[in-house]
């Protein structure tokens, strides 16, 4: 039953002393207990954590977004690889369960997925000039390297994929116009972005390898190079009727 105006409330103070009050002071006595435990907490915690006394509540939602199981699995590849990644470690660093990323990650084929859709949405594909297509072709696969090379262990989430990420599609869509521009089939075109994309995955998977190993990578850009002269050189041959 709530309490009536001009009630008095009795409350401990201490081990032995009980006092009585009215009401509303004594709601006040409350609060400033409350107050008081909160600080008592967020002084521990935050010593605990290397925080400087503060105490930040991170909601499920901020945790085990997709958008954050991806962020994570990108910086834990980076650090410790590939294969150091599993969805048990992903869940340790956002202090949860496994079964909880799948609520939003379906299982580890879809997370590569998540991760090489996220990694190559950044591969800048120019738009397609058919006087200059073969070497805006060479360019490109260059900067694709590029890219594994700053987020390593992504390329090795690529072997064995057919892509369906959106975003991964979205990068294909690109790839194939500037194909199209340089007068290529639709079959060669469609075979190019297939055997284009895993020869660069391919040496940076090897690259990685060497980090792991060596914790160095061996400068292999001109044979790189090499390898993508003779996959765009095969395709303008294959396109010129007269070859």
């Amino acid at each position: 039953m709530p309490a009536m105006v001009g009630e008095s409330r009795s409350f401990r103070r201490g081990r032995a002393v009980t006092v009585t009050a009215p009401d509303a002071v004594a709601e006040k006595v409350a609060e400033k207990a409350a107050e008081s435990v909160v600080a008592v907490v967020e002084k521990v915690v935050g010593h605990r954590g290397g925080g400087a006394g503060r105490v930040r509540r991170t909601t499920s939602a901020e945790r085990l977004s997709t958008e954050r199981i991806v962020d994570v699995a990108i910086d834990q590849m980076r650090k410790h690889g590939y294969d150091a990644v599993t969805m048990r470690s992903i869940a340790r660093e956002l202090d949860t369960g496994p079964a909880s990323l799948y609520a939003h990650v379906a299982n580890r084929a879809e997370l590569d997925q998540l991760v090489v859709g996220r990694v190559r949405s950044q591969w800048q594909i120019p738009e397609p000039d058919a006087a200059h297509w073969d070497r805006q072709l060479r360019e490109s696969m260059i900067e694709l390297l590029r890219l594994y090379r700053a987020n390593p262990g992504v390329a090795r989430c690529t072997l064995g994929m057919i892509p369906l990420d959106p975003g991964l599609l979205r990068v294909t869509e690109r790839l194939l116009a500037l194909l199209k521009a340089g007068g290529v089939s639709d079959q060669h075109a469609a075979w190019f972005v297939d055997v284009g994309s895993r020869y660069v995955a391919s040496v940076a998977v090897e690259e990685d390898i060497w980090l792991e190993r060596a914790q160095h990578r061996d400068n292999g850009d001109e044979r790189f190079a090499f390898g993508i002269d003779l996959l765009v050189g095969g395709l303008k041959s294959l396109g010129d009727p007269t070859a």
